[in-house]
């Protein structure tokens, strides 16, 4: 046979040759199918029926075999788009459990680098396969973002901030809001679970591309914020610093408190313009606060930070960087970065 199923012409032929008293092993042998496929047929289309005599017999009718064939094929639904790529599972696999890739960053990681996987489905297939459990040891628990998140209310305004001498975000600009420009950024800090070691991270977010900065701090005081921008400027010099750091906005953290030591070069006049936030108000940093959710992927919140090496820090520096963004269509943070033909500042920014 050239098919995978029976026709209904073949039942047909099924209920002839029934009728003349062959069997099923013939039968088979006669319509160039397997013996099974005719048992199973004959079960399928078999019917009752009363004689003349009003005796109940049963033989097997080809036009109830077909109508049964019919709606069990009805009722089964689609067919999987992903049929038997197993390709295609074992890599999804292996990008949300090894890589902590979302759904989406999946889809878009595989287009862009895996060439020979054949399967292609939208982000709601993917996710409605997840949920049906086609996937080794995957659900939506497995997922970095399985819950639904939870409304708040609408916060009032809020003028006040803790750092007096600071200046509020309420004067940056109003054009930064619209992200058009590379070159402002938000910072803030990553730290070990209470109980543990001092060391934290700090991280610092481009507003525009999304491009992320994370450096190790022995403790979470000013004077180890100061060091690590004094370390920055010093490797791409005050020009170039200038240029890339045109404006920070930060919290009211203790970390933050000495604006004038951030904003001041250690080479003559200033580096950089600094903004502090309104205090509870982490949306004023939206961009800093998602990435910081992002890198919980691989340094576990309540973790000790002192317990990760250099290597790996810049290694999820590095991951985030290169993550494939829906905000971006699809590409990275490297990729919007190198639009701004400032890459090369950068690279030594993240090997530092």
């Amino acid at each position: 046979m050239n098919h995978k199923y029976l026709t209904e012409r073949e039942r047909y032929y099924i209920e002839i040759y029934l009728n003349e008293g062959y069997t099923p092993t013939q039968i088979a042998e006669k319509i160039g199918c397997c013996r099974a496929t005719v048992y199973n047929e004959i079960k399928r289309g078999t019917v009752e029926y009363m004689d003349s005599l009003l005796a109940v017999k049963k033989r097997y009718d080809a036009f109830s075999g077909q109508r049964v064939m019919t709606e069990n094929g009805h009722n089964k639904g689609k067919a999987l788009k992903i049929g038997n790529d197993y390709s295609f599972v074992r890599k999804v696999e292996e990008l949300v459990k090894e890589k902590k890739f979302s759904p989406y960053a999946c889809i878009q990681y595989m287009r862009k680098n895996c060439p020979d996987i054949q399967t292609r489905v939208c982000l709601t297939t993917l996710y409605n396969y997840i949920e049906k459990g086609l996937f080794l040891g995957l659900s939506r628990n497995s997922l970095p973002y399985h819950k639904k998140p939870r409304k708040t209310a609408q916060e009032s305004p809020r003028v006040a901030q803790n750092n007096k001498r600071g200046e509020s975000i309420e004067n940056r600009p109003k054009a930064l809001k619209k992200r058009d420009s590379f070159g402002h950024w938000e910072i803030d800090t990553v730290v070990s679970g209470q109980g543990k070691s001092k060391h934290c991270l700090l991280v610092l977010t481009e507003r525009k591309t999304r491009f992320e900065l994370i450096k190790r701090m022995e403790n979470k005081k000013a004077e180890s914020t100061i060091a690590v921008l004094d370390a920055m400027e010093k490797v791409i010099g005050s020009d170039s610093f200038r240029n890339i750091f045109r404006t920070i906005t930060t919290d009211n953290g203790v970390e933050f408190l000495n604006g004038e030591g951030m904003e001041k070069s250690i080479f003559a006049g200033t580096r950089t313009k600094t903004y502090y936030c309104h205090p509870y108000r982490s949306s004023e940093r939206g961009s800093n606060e998602k990435q910081n959710q992002i890198i919980r992927r691989w340094i576990a919140k309540g973790s000790d930070i002192s317990a990760y090496t250099d290597e790996y820090i810049k290694s999820v520096q590095h991951w985030l960087n290169e993550y494939p963004r829906e905000l971006f269509g699809g590409r990275s943070a490297c990729d919007m970065v190198k639009k701004e033909n400032i890459f090369p500042m950068l690279g030594k920014l993240a090997e530092l």
